[in-house]
């Protein structure tokens, strides 16, 4: 059974090959699960919407193949997606000719991923700047407590990494460096998109659902705008 863009699929335990299915997902792909050495297959549209003549861009999904990080997985996958000649059919509705929610449900939540790891980043700047601190007031005073915080805040900045670098490949966006910069591209990555999935929920017909997309861009809307404040300092 094949699964849609909007529903939850199993998340590939190599890194680079979870986040080039999360960008088949925001494309309007679906996949059907599997299992051992085969983690499944992705369809640029399930097989009942083929028209008669013009099967779908099929790929299959591995578990352990090719490199350990997942690029060899990422790479077909993504070649697959970005040669599809069906995707724009496939993120219409046959129907009514309007885009499908789950295309905007997906480009959403890849932003709040680039989002989070924005936010990450920043404060992993800050933390930077807080270490610095203590640990020059530490040295100065030759003081074990301040020490012990040094060593913590430390912690925290590596904690804080993996966020940033999770979330970002999360977004398919790769590991963004150094972190200010990183943070401004992303932000800048953001407004963009911003502007094409607003006019993507213009496009949809009045649903709860439409409804529901537009407080998810609102939130997003708002999370980006507090971003934009902090770098502008």
């Amino acid at each position: 059974m094949f699964m849609g863009p909007t529903e939850n699929w199993p998340r590939h335990q190599r890194p680079l090959a979870n986040a080039a299915l999360l960008e088949a997902k925001r494309a309007g792909w679906w996949f059907k699960p599997s299992s051992g050495h085969t983690f499944g297959r992705l369809r640029c549209r399930p097989p009942d919407h083929d028209p008669e003549g013009e099967p779908g861009c099929s790929v299959p999904v591995y578990s352990t193949s090719g490199a350990a990080d997942g690029s060899d997985t990422a790479r077909v996958i993504r070649d697959a997606v970005s040669k599809c000649p069906h995707i724009a059919a496939a993120a219409l509705s046959e129907e009514e000719g309007r885009v499908l929610p789950g295309a905007i449900a997906g480009a959403l939540s890849e932003i709040a991923r680039i989002l989070d790891a924005a936010d990450a980043l920043v404060r992993r700047e800050g933390m930077s700047r807080e270490l610095e601190r203590v640990f020059g007031e530490a040295t100065l005073t030759a003081s074990d407590e301040l020490l012990e915080r040094a060593a913590d805040i430390e912690t925290e900045i590596q904690s804080v990494e993996r966020d940033a670098i999770t979330s970002a490949f999360a977004g398919g966006v790769g590991e963004p460096w150094p972190p200010i910069h990183g943070a401004r591209t992303l932000v800048d990555l953001v407004s963009q998109k911003m502007g094409e999935v607003r006019r993507l929920i213009d496009g949809c017909p009045e649903s709860e659902e439409s409804a529901r997309l537009s407080r998810d861009f609102d939130q997003s809307q708002a999370a980006l705008e507090r971003l934009i404040d902090i770098l502008s300092e």
